[in-house]
């Protein structure tokens, strides 16, 4: 029996409850265990009604509003719902939308997407009320946060504009210890403003008067090269050492790492001098025992010897005190096919020349019974050719 079939059930009893002789509303709602107000209301309804008053009226509810897609969001639609990379929640509620579209019926949607009847009206509400907007998880607040901006900004301002007392940087522990915050709100707070206080790089400003000019000459030559002349970046490295250490090196072994010693033998110091063409990617070097003037001057005559004598050189050298001596100006004002083009001061890795290679040291050279580290003689290879290795070349 249905639902409304036993309420009229329910109220024929209470009407022919009441049409006996002597027997009272209170009665009769005692005898079917209903309130005094249920029988009072019926027996008055029937009596002003007769049997059609028993049956329930038409409950007309609320008016019914459908939401609409149009074509241009049920291709959105299909896109989510498709698409590999959409959220599992978003693609099931616009199946839901696409389903209704479809003319299904919200337990049938239900039925075929595995989902309560009730998640199907709700995110049809949503639609009807927001449009695709809706079908998206509204912003949820969640819990208050335990650190004002207040406090993260000290801290900030801290990292940035003070010095954690008797050392050089702050750690976590002592920013927390002066902040009254824990240790991983401080870490947090250095990781949500990229602060990195056990970091430290370098920097140099140049002071050179004639900064601009200069960078603007070195970096034109490179961008826009004469044609029929050439272009060298050269540069000097001075008191390079030849280490060796003390004694032989012991060879890994099984569960051994290799192991050298400590301590080492120097054998002598060395200079060298190498220009880098950049366009042919040729190193042109040389060694030599002192770093002067007259070692530069030797360096530049082999150059001259080394480029076509119909190409003009243009060389790009930092500022070092035996480019310009009464000796090397003479050189140049009697080779005019010689263009020099300083770098600024502090800046002479724009000459982009660290290139070529040492030679290669042997492994152990003889050394003396009573040798200290700094004593030994000086080894003869330290003033043969540059080996020029092209898998040695190192661009800065």
């Amino acid at each position: 029996m249905s639902a409304e079939s036993s309420r009229v059930a329910v109220r024929a009893w209470i009407v022919l409850a009441c049409a006996g002789l002597g027997i009272s509303t209170a009665q009769v709602a005692r005898d079917l265990g209903l309130a005094e107000s249920t029988a009072r209301r019926r027996r008055a309804a029937f009596a002003r009604g007769g049997l059609e008053a028993l049956a329930d009226e038409v409950r007309t509810g609320w008016p019914k509003v459908e939401p609409t897609v149009s074509e241009a969001e049920r291709a959105v639609l299909q896109r989510w719902a498709r698409r590999a990379k959409s959220a599992q929640v978003l693609a099931m509620r616009a199946k839901i939308v696409l389903g209704y579209a479809d003319g299904k019926e919200n337990k049938q949607i239900a039925e075929q997407l595995r989902v309560h009847p009730d998640t199907v009206s709700k995110w049809l509400r949503r639609l009807l009320r927001l449009q695709l907007d809706g079908l998206f998880d509204e912003a949820r607040p969640g819990r208050p946060p335990s650190i004002s901006l207040d406090q993260v900004e000290r801290v900030v301002v801290a990292t940035l504009e003070e010095t954690s007392a008797g050392a050089t940087r702050w750690t976590r522990a002592s920013m927390a210890s002066r902040s009254g915050q824990s240790e991983s709100t401080i870490g947090r707070i250095w990781r949500t403003f990229d602060l990195k206080p056990h970091r430290t790089t370098m920097f140099k400003l140049s002071a050179d008067p004639l900064f601009v000019e200069k960078i603007v000459d070195v970096v034109g030559l490179y961008h826009d090269p004469p044609e029929r002349e050439v272009g060298l970046c050269m540069d000097e490295k001075s008191q390079i050492q030849a280490l060796d250490r003390s004694q032989p090196v012991l060879p890994m072994m099984l569960g051994m790492p290799k192991r050298p010693t400590h301590d080492y033998v120097r054998h002598g110091i060395t200079s060298l001098f190498a220009a880098f063409n950049i366009a042919a990617r040729r190193v042109i070097g040389e060694l030599h025992r002192q770093h002067r003037a007259a070692e530069y001057k030797k360096f530049l005559v082999t150059i001259d010897k080394s480029v076509s004598a119909e190409l003009d050189i243009h060389l790009i050298c930092g500022i070092y005190g035996t480019h310009k001596t009464p000796a090397i100006r003479a050189w140049l004002a009697r080779h005019l096919r010689f263009h020099m083009h300083f770098t600024p001061t502090g800046s002479s890795g724009s000459t982009r020349s660290s290139a070529g290679s040492l030679p290669d040291r042997p492994a152990h050279p003889p050394r003396g019974a009573q040798e200290r580290p700094g004593a030994g003689r000086r080894h003869p290879r330290l003033d043969g050719p540059l080996e020029y290795r092209p898998q040695a070349l190192r661009l800065d």
